[in-house]
């Protein structure tokens, strides 16, 4: 199975769903899909080394850009 990572910037709850649709079809194609809604909130405050690490163990990342998604990994 393809693993996939997506990647993007939260910033408000109706491009969090657009992204959840998005993983959604994803898994029903059969792609081994990670997303941050799969991260315990605990996690979260060690986002970047997650995210990292999901990069470095996917086949393919998929980064959803918006104007400030660079500025959220400095």
């Amino acid at each position: 199975m393809v693993k996939v990572f997506v990647s993007y910037r939260q910033t408000n709850p109706e491009h969090r769903e657009r992204v959840r649709s998005l993983v959604s079809r994803l898994r029903q194609a059969e792609f081994e899909c990670t997303w941050d809604g799969d991260v315990e909130d605990a996690m979260k405050s060690r986002w970047i080394d997650w995210s990292r690490k999901q990069i470095h163990a996917a086949d393919w990342v998929i980064p959803i850009f918006d104007e400030g998604y660079l500025d959220s990994w400095e």
